[in-house]
């Protein structure tokens, strides 16, 4: 393996890459996903080192550590970014046997991002083995769920030692869902030409999501998900204050009648007559303290008007 090395600043995207890097790029570069572009090794190069600086970012502000391996009787809940851009998401060593599992196995989750399609497939679920050790710049193997192996591991951020288990699931999974969605945006930016995801925030594109990450129907998925936008639209109307959890509350706040009036015109001074409005309902929305802390992060993207 190419050890990661300082190269000067002249030099291009793609020649900065370690050579395994360069070796998936040649090979994407040539498969029939992408556009024909003379710079295309350099744009795929430059949005594999995004991806690769979100995941660093993402796991960072999450209290992850980037470790060299995980020595077999490591419990830790761990997220992993291969040298293909493919994501892995493995969550803490169950502590006793449950129905999900003997005591040792863990769920995983691998999402390879592809980039002919919005929603990637997930291959998810528990009862999963570590075969060995989890060591960077190999392939990880599986005993027992959904997973059997992976391509080679580039880089792997595991959870503090001192942060329950609980704890360590609940991050993992939130990290999960914000770099599979975080990665399609920036294959979204290859080309121009290329709509791939235009679909990711709709109804529609979460369905499918969610949906392949619980492996149910997505026509199951989008009713539940209708069923729950109708309720909190009815609890709106009804005067109450309707919480969405993290994203916040919405409400109506009562806006004043307001009297009728004659005011001038700023421009041609004539007067003008505003009529009389009577008390009106208008639809609030709060955010919630924890998403607000979290926009304001070093490392958010954020689109500009």
């Amino acid at each position: 393996m190419e050890e990661d090395k300082v190269r000067p600043e002249t030099e291009s995207s793609y020649s900065k890459l370690p050579e395994e890097i360069r070796g998936q790029i040649d090979a994407l570069s040539e498969g029939p996903d992408v556009p024909r572009l003379p710079d295309i090794k350099e744009k795929l190069a430059a949005n594999w080192q995004g991806k690769f600086e979100l995941f660093e970012s993402q796991t960072k502000l999450l209290g992850m550590e980037m470790i060299e391996e995980l020595e077999e009787g490591d419990g830790r809940g761990f997220m992993a970014m291969t040298y293909s851009g493919s994501i892995l998401s493995v969550g803490p060593a169950q502590e006793e046997e449950s129905s999900r599992g003997l005591p040792g196995s863990r769920w995983v989750e691998y999402v390879p991002i592809k980039l002919r399609q919005d929603v990637p497939e997930i291959a998810s679920g528990y009862g999963a083995m570590i075969v060995g050790q989890a060591v960077r710049a190999s392939s990880l193997r599986f005993d027992g769920g959904p997973v059997k192996s992976t391509s080679a591991v580039y880089r792997i951020a595991a959870c503090s030692p001192d942060v329950p288990p609980e704890e360590q699931d609940k991050r993992i999974r939130e990290a999960a869902i914000f770099l599979t969605h975080g990665f399609i945006k920036m294959n979204r930016t290859l080309s121009a030409e290329r709509q791939v995801g235009v679909e990711q925030f709709t109804l529609r594109g979460m369905a499918q999501y969610v949906a392949r990450k619980n492996d149910v129907a997505t026509v199951l998925v989008k009713k539940i998900l209708e069923d729950f936008f109708s309720t909190a639209e009815t609890g709106i109307l009804l005067g109450e204050r309707v919480s969405l959890g993290r994203l916040g509350s919405a409400s109506l706040k009562a806006k004043p009648a307001r009297k009728a009036r004659v005011i001038k015109n700023p421009l041609t001074k004539e007067e003008v007559l505003v009529p009389a409005k009577p008390e009106t309902a208008v639809p609030k929305f709060t955010f919630h303290k924890s998403l607000k802390d979290k926009a304001e992060l070093p490392g958010m993207e954020r689109d500009e008007d």
